[in-house]
């Protein structure tokens, strides 16, 4: 099996526990001898670190450290550094207004709402054809269809085509609703247990903080899944006992830390470089496992700690003082035991021509001229460990989105970068105002210094101050004062409508009024309306509606679909094949759940009379109950455990009702007659102990007498099957 580090985010370093297992796949591992080989590992290390460098540069050329430098700068309340300067230069208040902050934290708050809901976030649908096993539908069909016209010409009568083709139709029908709701329900055992994953996983935990990050930074990035080796409590004979065990776990990468190659345009375009901390303990942990190089890793613990200066960059310090932790400036000069060392881990295709040429054995590196994705681990000058990309696909495990992508790239916008301007038009504003306020507190005192007798040249005030003055040198008769009051003037209301004003822009340019962040400034200007507030809220609605389609189709739906086939890899039990095709519909159907149960409710009330349930019958009244119960997550084979026996009874008693056991000739969803279906009028059952006569042949349904389903000229449809 092969071996890697579990990915953590940063302030939480990798540990001794965090000594991971890669997902098992086909041809995932390298050979122990490969990974040990020192010519491939000198030639990976120049490989990735020629990738960081250019990757590196990119950022910092396109001012994308910058910008996330600025995203935490305006969400912590603190100015840049020259920013700051000019204000002390100036003088007076420092305040800073945080609008960005107010907004990045109603913008989490909503979609977190919407994503922690009592339902899941995301859901499985089988397509319109399943995928199941059982026959091929229009195998069943023919077979069924010739056993019914051998039936029918055995008792000398001569079936109608066109009620033949409608027949065929209706049995092609019968059964493809028979097996989508066949594979509804193992859909729905499916989710249970993807989720049972996602919960062990702390996938719901990283998503939290993934929410926050999109609506702080210009991209949000969620990773995993990686296996991790984590101990477990079991109990035995009512003792407790640690066992360690493989699990899928998944984290929130820091926006910081994770490089794209220059010209992805998506995630998956590229190579991808996480940035992250290991311990000594952990390093330790890994000599011996599979992939990885021992001499390498005992290297890397001899290694001088100045050894370490230059992975640095240089929004490091400035990030660990926003983030409030210590600079990795600091620890890199420690001489602790248990510092943590920096690591790189890269993700991206590696060409089979250059890893021979390196000393890759050939069954590791194939001479179709197909590249390989790897996985590579590299600290300082050294590899420690590298293996082949797990996922079949050659994906890469992260999942990156923006809170307003911009197209074409994936660096997008954050809630901070959309009102930056404003932010710092407001600060200008409040800070204006506060100096003003200041200012035009109390009166300003001019005092005649003439006047003033030596050693008495304090001015300032306090109530019941005693002042000691000369006499005029002019004489008694001059009328000069030695001191007198004005007061300046106050511009604070004018500068607080200014203010409220860009308050106003930044709700506009964000579209998120203050009202959905639970503040009613303003509601007076909407007419005190419900339509008026309504109009607002709609709006905001939209915008968070928006946000959260791009995160399911660019981060839910793609989780989902790649832990089923990481499932399926390691469980050939679980619920489903893993090729089942499944669609992940995720927080927006959730936005109009609430309503759609309230209507179903209330059909059932409007249905509850005599003539509608002429129409729906007790089987109709049924499925929407079963609905309602699985939206609610409800035990549906408990809660409808005697359903079927319910129905039956009801069904045979209202005069007009549809037989109990379904139309003539029904089929189940192997293509098989159903349970309780009745005979067909003018058929004769085959007596006790004899069989019927010309069976099917095996693999097909057994056939159903349908003697007077191929007279009825009552079958809807008339659609040709191809």
């Amino acid at each position: 099996m092969a071996n890697a580090i579990v990915h953590l985010a940063r302030p939480t370093l990798l540990t001794p526990s965090s000594a991971s297992s890669a997902i098992p796949a086909p041809d995932a591992s390298i050979d122990e001898d490969t990974a040990s080989n020192t010519a491939i590992a000198d030639n990976l290390v120049g490989y990735v670190r020629g990738c960081f460098e250019e990757a590196r540069e990119f950022r910092q050329r396109e001012g994308i450290n910058d910008s996330l430098l600025a995203a935490l700068r305006s969400v912590r309340g603190e100015y840049d550094n020259e920013t700051m300067a000019g204000i002390k230069e100036y003088g007076g208040s420092e305040i800073y207004a945080r609008i960005s902050a107010n907004k990045v934290r109603a913008v989490a708050a909503m979609l977190r709402e919407v994503y922690t809901s009592t339902d899941r976030p995301w859901a499985l649908s089988p397509t319109s054809v399943p995928n199941i096993n059982a026959p091929d539908i229009n195998d069943a069909v023919v077979a069924q269809i010739k056993a019914e016209i051998l039936e029918l010409t055995q008792a000398g009568q001569q079936p109608d085509p066109m009620v033949i083709l409608q027949r065929r139709q209706q049995l092609r029908e019968q059964l493809l609703q028979a097996r989508q709701e066949l594979a509804a329900d193992a859909a729905k055992d499916r989710e249970d247990y993807l989720d049972d994953y996602l919960q062990k996983g702390g996938f719901y935990d990283a998503f939290w903080d993934f929410l926050l990050d999109l609506a702080t930074f210009p991209f949000a990035v969620l990773k995993g899944p990686s296996v991790q080796y984590g101990n477990e409590l079991s109990w035995s004979n009512n003792a407790p006992t640690l066992v360690n065990k493989p699990q899928l776990k998944w984290e929130r990468a820091s926006a910081f830390d994770v490089y794209f190659a220059p010209w992805s345009r998506v995630a998956q375009d590229g190579y991808i470089l996480h940035y992250q901390q290991i311990t000594r303990a952990t390093l330790q942990s890994l000599k011996g496992l599979p992939s990885y190089n021992t001499k390498e890793i005992d290297a890397v613990l001899d290694l001088p700690v100045e050894s370490f200066k230059e992975w640095l960059e240089y929004v490091e310090t400035e990030r660990a003082n926003l983030e409030d932790h210590l600079a990795p400036s600091w620890y890199s000069t420690s001489k602790a035991i248990d510092r943590p060392y920096p690591m790189l881990e890269f993700h991206g295709p590696v060409s089979t021509k250059l890893l021979r040429e390196w000393g890759m054995k050939e069954k590791d590196a194939p001479t179709d001229g197909n590249d390989i994705e790897i996985v590579a681990y590299l600290i300082g000058t050294h590899v420690i460990g590298v293996r082949k990309n797990p996922h079949p696909l050659g994906k890469k495990p992260f999942y990156v989105d923006s809170f307003e992508r911009v197209p074409g790239s994936l660096y997008g916008l954050g809630v901070p970068g959309l009102i930056e301007d404003i932010q710092g038009v407001g600060n200008a504003t409040l800070r204006a105002l506060v100096n003003n306020m200041a200012i035009a507190s109390g009166p300003q005192v001019g005092v005649n210094s003439d006047r003033m007798k030596d050693g008495d040249q304090n001015v300032k005030l306090w109530p019941w101050k005693v002042w000691s003055f000369e006499e005029s040198l002019l004489g008694n008769g001059n009328q000069q004062v030695p001191m007198q009051f004005f007061q300046p003037e106050s511009n604070a209301q004018e500068l607080m409508e200014v203010f409220g004003k860009f308050m106003d822009m930044a709700d506009t340019f964000s579209s998120l009024p203050r009202l959905a962040s639970g503040d009613v400034t303003g509601a007076a200007t909407l007419g005190r309306s419900a339509a008026g507030l309504s109009t607002v809220m709609n709006a905001a609605n939209r915008t968070i509606k928006q946000v959260v389609t791009s995160i399911d189709n660019n981060v839910l739906k793609l989780v989902i679909e790649d832990l089923n086939v990481y499932v399926t890899l390691l469980n050939t039990d679980a619920p489903l094949d893993g090729d089942l095709d499944v669609i992940a519909r995720g927080a927006t159907e959730l936005l109009e759940r609430e309503a759609l149960r309230q209507r179903r409710l209330e059909f059932l009330n409007v249905t509850n009379n005599p003539s509608d349930m002429a129409l729906i019958g007790p089987g109709g009244r049924f499925e929407i109950l079963r609905e309602i119960a699985r939206d609610l997550q409800l035990p549906i084979d408990k809660v409808f455990a005697g359903a079927a026996g319910a129905v039956n009874k009801l069904s045979m008693s209202p005069p007009g009702a549809i037989p109990a056991g379904g139309a003539p000739g029904a089929l189940d969803p192997s293509g098989g007659p159903a349970p309780g279906s009745p005979t067909p009028p003018g058929a004769q059952p085959s007596p006790p102990g004899q069989q019927a006569p010309n069976p099917a042949p095996p693999g097909a349904p057994a056939p159903v007498p349908s003697q007077g389903m191929m007279r009825s000229s009552s079958i809807p449809s008339t659609r040709a099957i191809p």
